[in-house]
């Protein structure tokens, strides 16, 4: 994965949810309320390999991709905001994954997210 979707999930995602820019007192408040939580939780926006070495083509893994990151599939996942498909060196088939938020927890919502998996 490229770093940058990294640094840009938390910036998409606030974007999203229609969040300003965060200052630096707020992320450290957020850092702070977050460590004291027993459970740990994933911030913002991260990157998951949904499915590995899974598809055997690009367009089966373009058609599913679409219908977990639509809400009003059947198939959605909550929080998935986009997804990439790729095939890495050496393997015959396609990855699939996904860019998810975990908004809660930019709200303040520190409860542990569920796992759709």
């Amino acid at each position: 994965m490229k770093f940058a979707k990294f640094a840009a999930g938390g910036a998409i995602c606030a974007a999203l949810l229609g969040f300003g820019a965060v200052t630096a007192t707020q992320a450290a408040a957020v850092e702070s309320s977050a460590a004291t939580v027993q459970a740990p939780i994933q911030q913002g926006a991260y990157w998951e390999e949904y499915y590995e070495n899974y598809f055997l083509s690009n367009a089966s893994c373009v058609a599913r991709g679409n219908s977990v990151t639509n809400p009003s599939s059947p198939q959605y996942i909550p929080g998935s905001i986009r997804f990439e498909c790729y095939v890495r060196k050496g393997e015959g088939k396609w990855t699939m994954a996904i860019l998810r938020c975990d908004c809660r927890v930019e709200s303040g919502d520190t409860r542990r997210p569920m796992s759709v998996l």
